[in-house]
């Protein structure tokens, strides 16, 4: 699904004043047990994967040893999420709707728009009860987070962006969060990297959205609402100048520092 795509489906939603539920599980990746790794590998049968593939799979959700060489410790890691599988995405996804199932039962089924990506979660049309959290930690083993937003007032967070409406367009949509975007700036990156130009397109559409008439007030309040932070405009138009060129985009790079004894 593009951004548009996206976006559409939201517009078509999402109006000011509505209420949107949102979770936050700590430590998703670690938290899975073995039952939510039977529940995982059910699903992708169900999905048609051929069974030579979840066999694969299988092994890799079981028990690992892991030893540090240099003391001899060994770690045992359980079944566990791995950082770095091929269906890290896919699988956590599919583990989050099942889990929302279970949570929020007929108050899912009767929203009229939902959105899921990998441990994200919005739930437009729905609020909280005392029982959600209590469910999540007795019946999946998950501590979780459960955050009530109200659009235009308290916006909903969802996949790195807020979902605000554009007072100008009259449609609702994604916007990149300002102050998450400005820290991956500060990344470090192999000497040898090419692709900052690619980075700055993608920073100038961004920020694009950002200078829009109807979104900049709806901004500032979501913003503030987060981080209790004011005055981000100036971060923004910095970053805008910051995209104008490649030349533009490169200032925000120091000089090569070398490691780890390495080439020099």
């Amino acid at each position: 699904m593009s951004a548009e795509d996206f976006d559409a489906i939201i517009a078509a939603h999402f109006q000011p004043g509505d209420a949107v539920l949102e979770t936050d599980i700590a430590s998703f990746d670690k938290s899975q047990d073995d039952s939510l790794a039977l529940t995982a590998l059910m699903l992708l049968e169900d999905l048609g994967v051929d069974q030579e593939l979840l066999d694969l799979i299988e092994a890799a959700f079981g028990e690992i040893t892991s030893v540090h060489l240099p003391t001899g410790t060994r770690f045992k890691f359980g079944a566990m999420m791995k950082s770095g599988m091929f269906l890290t995405l896919f699988i956590n996804t599919l583990l989050n709707i099942v889990i929302a199932c279970r949570v929020l039962r007929d108050k899912l089924s009767s929203s009229a728009c939902a959105a899921f990506i990998g441990d994200d979660n919005i739930v437009h049309g729905v609020r909280s009860d005392p029982l959600m959290a209590e469910r999540c930690a007795s019946w999946v083993n998950m501590e979780v987070k459960i955050i009530d937003a109200t659009m235009c007032e308290k916006p909903p967070y969802f996949c790195g962006g807020f979902i605000l409406y554009d007072s100008v367009a009259g449609t609702a949509c994604r916007v990149a969060d300002p102050l998450k975007r400005l820290f991956k700036l500060g990344k470090p990156l192999p000497a040898d990297d090419n692709q900052d130009e690619d980075r700055r397109r993608a920073l100038k559409d961004e920020t694009v959205k950002w200078s829009r008439i109807g979104l900049r007030e709806e901004l500032d309040v979501a913003l503030s609402s987060r981080y209790q932070v004011s005055g981000v405009g100036n971060i923004t138009r910095a970053m805008s100048t910051l995209s104008k060129n490649l030349k533009s985009f490169r200032k925000i790079r120091g000089p090569i520092i070398h490691l780890y004894g390495g080439p020099k």
